[in-house]
């Protein structure tokens, strides 16, 4: 289960989970079937996190499109014939990253809630 624990994609959902892990020895205290309770809502939130996974992944590639359409239209509208404006179009980008970063944060579930780390600190970039 630690080795689940460790591949998830955000820093904030490990954390969470390594949180109910440690907090594990408190509900083994309860000896009226608390062990088997505890496991299984471990294995039910971790199930959870792996299953958001792939549903985050889409949203953000569609973020990324409808963005890259915005930079086509909007740059469809001033193409210029000069080759050193041709060589700069060239290497533009859509700013997904950008806006990707801030947005994520909000799409990020703890369970129920959403997280509050609006800064990006607790996002694992190199995951996208």
């Amino acid at each position: 289960m630690g080795e689940r624990i460790e591949a998830l994609a955000f820093n904030v959902w490990r954390d969470q989970m390594k949180c109910i892990v440690h907090s594990f020895d408190e509900w083994n205290s309860d000896r009226s079937g608390g062990e088997s309770k505890a496991l299984r809502f471990i294995k039910e939130k971790l199930a959870y996190f792996e299953d958001e996974f792939p549903k985050l992944k889409e949203i953000t590639t569609i973020l990324e499109l409808v963005l890259w359409k915005m930079r086509l239209n909007e740059s469809s509208h001033q193409i210029k014939t000069d080759e050193s404006s041709m060589r700069r179009q060239c290497r533009v980008t859509c700013g997904a990253d950008v806006v990707i970063r801030h947005v994520l944060p909000y799409l990020i579930t703890v369970g129920d809630e959403a997280t509050s780390s609006a800064d990006g600190e607790s996002i694992d970039e190199g995951s996208w």
